[in-house]
């Protein structure tokens, strides 16, 4: 009796335990940090001047764990000025993710140094502030669709300057 006991126990105890040495981690849906850089064409509309400023902006994020990143903005609004009036800022801060399959919606706040360029004597460098988001459309393993990034800048020009800059664009990842 004590026989048969302990074979059905060594029986039972292998199926128990046959699922355990098999258990591996699941693979994760995503990488834990990857490194896109990218660019885009860029409308600037700055409340100095009447008409808005056209140009390019070159982005690069860098994402650690599954909602949390850093930018970095660099952005030159001189290429068309209807009014000669023309913008560059460099700017970088942190930025919060949600996604949702091949879509990330992210929120990113940002400080930096920004130049004025006018045709009077209004040209010199600043300090700015901003917030801002956007969409971004996973294509493939490597390649991101930005359709559209909204800034919003303050920058410590005299009484205030707040321009307002799109972007839309593509970045290149790498895991």
């Amino acid at each position: 009796m004590l026989k048969k006991l302990i074979t059905l126990g060594s029986f039972a105890a292998s199926f128990a335990l046959s699922s355990a040495a098999y258990a591996q981690a699941n693979p994760t849906a995503t990488a834990l940090s990857n490194l896109q850089i990218g660019g885009g064409y860029s409308y600037a509309r700055t409340d100095y001047g009447h008409k808005g400023d056209q140009g390019f902006t070159i982005f690069a994020d860098y994402e650690f764990g599954v909602h949390w990143g850093l930018e970095a903005n660099y952005h030159q609004t001189t290429i068309s000025t209807p009014e000669r009036i023309g913008e560059k800022s460099f700017t970088g801060g942190p930025r919060i993710i949600l996604r949702a399959h091949q879509f990330k919606l992210y929120g990113k706040g940002f400080i930096g140094v920004g130049r004025l360029t006018t045709p009077y004597n209004d040209s010199g460098s600043y300090f700015l502030t901003g917030a801002g988001g956007g969409v971004e459309y996973l294509l493939g393993s490597h390649l991101t669709l930005r359709p559209a990034d909204i800034e919003y800048q303050r920058w410590s020009f005299r009484h205030g300057l707040n321009p307002v800059v799109l972007t839309a664009g593509v970045a290149y990842r790498f895991h």
